[in-house]
């Protein structure tokens, strides 16, 4: 007799496949499941964020964002997923905020500058926009 026992791994590989695969009904219930095994599993609060941010649930990824940035305060993307977010809700100060926080976590990150970009833009700065550019 075999034990079918999936760990928290195998779990969040498979919310991953999933999610990459559009399948985000299910990706969001694996991603919970993860999250019930090991409440402190920043990955699966962040990519169910990202899930929610990519269906057009923005208040409800910025949350999930915040926590997995809380339990994994230095992982740059998670900083800038949150930047997205905020952007998406045109909150452009919050977003700025979350990209420059990105940006000092990980300078190399080119897709955290263009989104600096867009939202200095957006407020009219443009000489910041063209910097971040």
């Amino acid at each position: 007799m075999s034990l079918n026992i999936m760990n928290k791994e195998d779990l969040f590989a498979r919310a991953i496949a999933a999610h990459t695969a559009s399948r985000y009904a299910e990706a969001e219930k694996l991603y919970k499941q993860v999250m019930q095994l090991d409440p402190k599993f920043a990955g699966a609060y962040q990519n169910l964020g990202v899930l929610a941010f990519q269906v057009g649930r923005n208040d409800a990824a910025i949350p999930l964002l915040k926590k997995a940035i809380e339990i994994s305060p230095n992982n740059a993307s998670m900083y800038c997923n949150l930047g997205d977010a905020y952007t998406a809700l045109r909150q452009g100060d919050d977003a700025l905020a979350s990209y420059k926080k990105a940006v000092e976590l990980d300078p190399n990150m080119p897709t955290t500058y263009n989104n600096l970009g867009i939202v200095y833009s957006r407020l009219g700065r443009v000489e910041d926009a063209i910097n971040s550019w």
